[in-house]
């Protein structure tokens, strides 16, 4: 059962591009430490404490128990539930969620060709990017979400133990005002 993020400072929250990463690596990784947050995330750990603490607060992050750090304990970190849910109940607060997410896979983009790990071409091709529009029906439109809800749940069976290579994946399906005069040209809502 998806644990739903629909409380407004829940997705306040997620307006932080920085936020947005913690709880996105959280998700994927299982169960961790601020320190390795920090190493997955190429951050200072002393940049993170903050955001955690935030996170805390409004329930997206919970305490999971300490473990020796050398000479200290570490506290530990999980994501209340699997999957977590996106369900803002007002367009100003998916607006602000996915404007973050769209900040943070910009960033994520220009590091992987930066870096030299992006692979454009070819079998072993890891990233890709683009927009389309279309004319949907009802029934093509209710296709697309059968696959994007397929897409979501192997990134949700990866599993918390990593492996492979962290990937991230962006969406965003958009209804749009057709530009024209009178009907839609397919004559369809």
């Amino acid at each position: 059962m998806p644990f739903p993020i629909e409380r407004e400072d829940q997705i306040e929250a997620l307006s932080s591009p920085v936020r947005q990463e913690i709880v996105d690596l959280v998700q994927a990784s299982g169960t961790c430490s601020i320190a390795e947050m920090a190493t997955w995330l190429g951050r200072p750990a002393d940049s993170l404490y903050y955001h955690v603490r935030l996170l805390e607060k409004v329930g997206l992050l919970v305490p999971k128990g300490t473990r020796p750090a050398g000479p200290r304990q570490e506290a530990l970190y999980d994501v209340p539930g699997r999957p977590l849910a996106l369900r803002p109940t007002e367009p100003e607060q998916i607006d602000r969620a996915l404007s973050a997410a769209l900040r943070v896979t910009q960033r994520d983009v220009r590091a992987a060709v930066h870096e030299g790990r992006a692979v454009l071409r070819g079998r072993h091709r890891n990233m890709t990017g683009g927009r389309i529009k279309g004319w949907l029906t009802r029934q093509e439109l209710d296709e697309v979400q059968a696959h994007l809800t397929r897409i979501l749940e192997i990134f949700e069976a990866s599993g918390e133990e990593p492996k492979g290579r962290l990937t991230a994946l962006t969406y965003a399906l958009v209804p749009l005002k057709a530009r024209s005069r009178g009907r839609n040209p397919r004559g369809e809502d």
